[in-house]
């Protein structure tokens, strides 16, 4: 049910908080044997349920959010006894001593943190070939609920295969390159990815401090919408919020925000099928309609790598993290790569290759080997980036996500173009804009979403 709903529902007294807690720990204990979705539940969610219930009850919702369980990645710190592992048995002792920002602002707004994600082992920063997608020495594999032959992809994993499964409305998600998107994708759910810095990344266990964002993730533009309004917000301990131009737009509303005039660029980068020609005019129909101006615009993908500068930012950043969490076992990488080879058996089914490259490099991110890495990372996504000052554009819309916005701290917006219940092939649209374009996107997708309605939750045994 849509977050709207909900609220609408919590506030006539025909539903509880309680009742969506009991609902949502009744599923997890269902399905989740399968899924593997969660990694650990907040043993306080049903006491917060009953307080939030009598405060609504007294005083009125403090948001839309009011009572609203939610799951957060397990890479986000939070104070309430859960522990934030990044999904790594190295990190079995963090309780953190303090909340990630995003929490804080989810708490205010009256939201039930219901628990953990499962995830891939650092944001799958920590092997290269051969560890699949939602795979954790924690919790283990993630299993994607339309099918456990389809990749669940990125390393949001659990926190898309828990909105799909409906075990929550909302979860949290992160992303670096693709994390968000890819796992939306594969799970016919919703993901908006925002700008860097549009949401504080202060009390997540980092990848890049160049690249990472946190995110939502749900069944429904509108529904992250109004998690990207609450989450949003100027932080003094993440330096990526200072620059935001603006913090007057309103994402809750921004669906219905106008598409009159825009134009929009469809990519094409590679040769489509009859099926995905259909679903391009019918994209192209809809946003026609609402006076939307739509060119086709060719594109030849090319390799674009960030891997090499991400590495040394990893290596920086991790540090700096594992230093904000003290005392706990863990304090640096290379006390994680030698508790991982100490417990081989168990943290070690597929490797650790990528923390063993960071390690290897300077902790220093003014060397001339990172500054160009980096550049060149950089300057590639750009020739990408471009497509929007060249043809005039507001918007790309593309039947495929990339690294090169996510390089450079671009926005984005998943949203599924086909039912994936009748056939296991993934086809989403993904929103792409320039920064701060959020409203923008999730007008656009929104408008073409509501009058599509191709998700279709999975068919749970």
């Amino acid at each position: 049910m849509a977050v709207k709903a909900l609220y609408d529902q919590l506030n006539q007294g025909t539903l509880t908080s309680v009742k969506l807690v009991e609902d949502a720990l009744s599923a997890i204990d269902t399905y989740d044997v399968t899924l593997n979705a969660v990694a650990e539940i907040n043993g306080d969610a049903m006491k917060e349920a009953k307080a939030l219930d009598l405060e609504r009850t007294h005083s009125g919702p403090r948001s839309k959010l009011h009572g609203i369980p939610v799951l957060l990645k397990d890479n986000i710190n939070t104070t309430d006894g859960l522990l934030t592992t990044a999904g790594s048995l190295s990190l079995i002792d963090n309780h953190a001593t303090y909340e990630a920002t995003l929490v804080k602002k989810l708490r205010k707004a009256g939201a039930i943190i219901l628990g953990k994600a499962n995830l891939s082992e650092f944001a799958y920063f920590m092997h290269q070939k051969g560890m699949p997608s939602g795979y954790s020495s924690r919790a283990g594999q993630v299993v994607n609920p339309y099918g456990k032959d389809l990749d669940p992809l990125g390393s949001s994993t659990g926190s898309a295969v828990a909105v799909a499964a409906g075990y929550v409305p909302l979860a949290v998600g992160t992303e670096t390159s693709g994390s968000l998107m890819a796992p939306a994708y594969h799970t016919s759910t919703v993901s908006i990815k925002p700008t860097v810095g549009l949401i504080s990344r202060y009390g997540i266990i980092p990848v890049s401090n160049v690249q990472d964002t946190a995110g939502p993730m749900g069944r429904s533009v509108a529904d992250c919408a109004i998690m990207l309004e609450v989450m949003k917000g100027l932080d003094v301990d993440d330096e990526a919020t200072m620059p935001v131009p603006t913090w007057s737009d309103d994402y809750e509303k921004a669906i219905h925000g106008p598409l009159k005039g825009l134009t929009v660029g469809l990519l094409k980068d590679r040769e489509f099928d009859a099926a995905d020609d259909a679903r391009v005019q019918e994209l192209t129909h809809l946003l026609e309609s609402q006076g939307v101006r739509v060119k086709s615009i060719d594109f030849e993908p090319f390799s674009h790598d960030v891997y090499p500068a991400m590495l040394y930012e990893f290596k920086v950043s991790i540090q700096k993290y594992l230093d904000s969490v003290q005392p706990i076992q863990m304090k640096s990488l290379e006390d994680i790569i030698a508790f991982n080879e100490k417990h081989a058996d168990v943290c070690l089914k597929y490797g650790q290759s990528i923390l063993e490259a960071a390690s290897a490099l300077p902790g220093d991110l003014s060397h001339p080997d990172y500054l160009a890495a980096r550049k060149k990372a950089d300057d590639e996504a750009e020739q990408f980036a471009s497509l929007y000052d060249t043809h005039g554009l507001d918007a790309i819309i593309s039947f495929s996500w990339n690294s090169y916005g996510p390089a450079l701290g671009l926005p984005s917006v998943v949203v599924p173009a086909k039912d994936l219940v009748q056939d296991l092939t993934p086809k989403s649209f993904v929103f792409m804009g320039p920064k701060w374009s959020e409203s923008r996107l999730i007008a656009l997708a929104h408008h073409y979403e509501i009058n599509t309605q191709y998700f279709k939750p999975p068919k749970l045994s």
